[in-house]
């Protein structure tokens, strides 16, 4: 039963691991643990620290993973790894799990569900199958289920059906191991095999659809074979299955990308050509002239988000189908390109391109988008390999730092492997001065009063200290005639500047100024510290009650995501 890992092969040897249980639950959040840190106008970088050994971060949909081999196992290393979830600044933990929930096509085959198979007794023929959301909570899809003699398993959720993948050492005495797959009876709690046989065939579970569910057969001569198993037709040996007509290929070809466009169709790449085959006619169709990449590893070379696949030719010109139709795009230079639901983003010499399946527009972008928010928020590398940052709607942009594949885990957090090995994460669009465009100080001659200017109109501003939160001198004062001041419209009195922490005498509460001049309490440390970094404590000016008169109150902090709305 084939793995398939796109940054390594991982098999999971779960006869002798760790066991884990895992019930309903809250996640359990607490702040990423941080090395350095460094703070920008607008955003803050931060090096996090994870073991020597950890690899990601990984992008699966909504999730960034980083990930720590487990070490106190036996085989070691034994491929079971802590997975954290990154998300508004702050990690959860989930331990001791298989290496295939980090496979990105595993992911797009489950639609889009963080879901893995585990070992629940230590003589390893009971196990649970547990599902994480992107808040970190996670549920039971499956409590118990008893399987014998299993050496490798996986499990795949579609709606409410799980399905297992099994592989069995036939008693040590072959070569060849001996595979099934099962679906899981929540009536009788118990696993039923689907397609009853007893010849040795290494079984592949590709997908599921509404009960059907689609595999790739390997057999002991090394030929191999799609095959359809379902679950709603029986015969005197149970449910039944039947093979492809036309997919059997030579030891040395294989099938690529294989899954459900819908429920009645099937797409995928044999012999490195695309062919689809329709359900309810039986037929298979040959798409001569679509290629699938053969000078690099076909598994980086094809992407599934829902219903389509956008894949690159030899050549690296990036074609995308739903099934009955291929849009072929342009080339994607190097290879790199990433699909979602509604959009797919290619690298270009000079930067990239997005392309919207609605509207069939075609956008230039300033750099190679790896992820997105699914909106507004894109990141990825520029042609020098600098980690960008942009917001489409607000035009907001950043160069982050150096390094390679930056994801999101939301609009505001982003991920990465920097050239040290290290991972990285920034926080985007904190309240700054920044974010509200060009100010600048003016003055009439002869006058102590000082106004900020921005835009049409103008500010007074009553302190010192409300000054010196907008500029670093009494340099940036700019002396104008009265007429020139007067010509722009009042604007009442200045707060202290966007991105200002505060607190007032005798008062633990710590409060930062948002884009609406309001100040907003920080409701505990460690949003604090997910905000601002472990120098969330330095820089606070002090205030007194007075202050409060021309810096109101607004709502508080809860969360690093509250921060982004005020």
């Amino acid at each position: 039963m084939t793995k398939k890992l796109v940054f390594s092969v991982i098999a999971l040897a779960m006869a002798i691991s760790p066991f884990l249980s895992v019930n309903a639950d809250k996640g359990n959040w607490d702040s990423a643990i941080t090395a350095a840190s460094w703070n920008y106008s607008g955003y803050r970088v931060e090096r996090l620290a994870f073991a020597n050994d950890a690899v990601g971060p990984y992008n699966l949909g909504n999730f960034a993973l980083v990930a720590e081999p487990v070490d106190s196992c036996s085989p070691n290393p034994c491929d079971l790894y802590n997975v954290y979830m990154l998300k508004d600044g702050q990690k959860m933990l989930m331990s001791n799990v298989p290496g295939e929930v980090l496979d990105s096509h595993r992911f797009a085959i489950n639609d889009g569900r963080l879901v893995f198979v585990s070992q629940t007794d230590w003589n390893g023929d009971h196990y649970a199958v547990t599902e994480y959301d992107e808040n970190g909570d996670s549920s039971q899809l499956v409590k118990d289920v008893f399987f014998n003699g299993v050496k490798d398993i996986d499990v795949l959720a579609n709606g409410e059906s799980v399905y297992f993948n099994t592989a069995i050492d036939y008693n040590g005495s072959t070569t060849v191991d001996q595979a099934a797959v099962y679906t899981y009876n929540a009536a009788s709690g118990e696993a039923d095999i689907i397609g009853k046989h007893y010849e040795l065939r290494d079984e592949q579970m590709l997908d599921a659809a509404d009960g059907v569910v689609l595999e790739k057969l390997t057999f002991p001569s090394g030929n191999k074979q799609l095959w359809l198993g379902d679950t709603h037709n029986y015969n005197y040996n149970g449910m039944t299955r039947e093979a492809i007509d036309g997919t059997w290929v030579d030891p040395q070809a294989d099938v690529y990308g294989a899954h459900f466009t819908n429920d009645s169709e099937i797409e995928f790449f044999m012999n490195f050509v695309r062919y689809t085959y329709d359900l309810d006619t039986k037929m298979l169709s040959k798409h001569d002239g679509q290629f699938l990449n053969w000078n690099r590893d076909p598994e980086l070379g094809y992407q599934i988000a829902g219903s389509r696949m956008a894949w690159v030719d030899s050549s690296d010109t990036l074609s995308v189908s739903d099934g009955a139709n291929v849009a072929t795009l342009g080339t994607a230079v190097g290879g790199q390109f990433y699909l979602e639901s509604g959009r797919v983003f290619y690298a270009t010499a000079t930067g990239g391109k997005m392309y919207d399946f609605s509207t069939r527009a075609t956008t230039d972008l300033a750099f190679a988008v790896t992820d997105s928010d699914g909106a507004n928020v894109i990141v990825g590398n520029d042609a020098t390999g600098n980690v960008r940052f942009a917001n489409l709607a607000s035009k907001e942009s950043y160069t982050l730092g150096f390094g390679s594949a930056p994801t999101l885990s939301d609009e505001a957090h982003v991920y990465w492997t920097g050239v040290d090995g290290n991972v990285y994460e920034a926080t985007v669009s904190l309240p700054s001065a920044a974010s509200l465009g060009t100010v600048s100080a003016m003055k009439v001659s002869g006058s102590k009063a000082v106004y900020l200017i921005q835009g049409d109109t103008r500010y007074g501003i009553p302190s010192e200290k409300t000054y010196f939160t907008w500029f670093s001198s009494w340099k940036s004062v700019q002396t104008v005639s009265a007429t020139t001041l007067a010509s722009y419209v009042d604007g009442g009195m200045a707060t202290f500047a966007p991105g200002t922490k505060v607190k007032i005498a005798n008062d633990a509460r710590v409060y930062v100024v948002g884009d609406d001049g309001k100040l907003h309490w920080i409701e505990t440390q460690t949003v604090a510290y997910s905000l601002y970094g472990s120098d969330w404590n330095k820089n606070i000016l002090s205030i007194t009650q007075q202050d409060l008169v021309t810096n109101a109150l607004g709502t508080s902090v809860a969360t690093a995501a509250d921060l982004q709305s005020i």
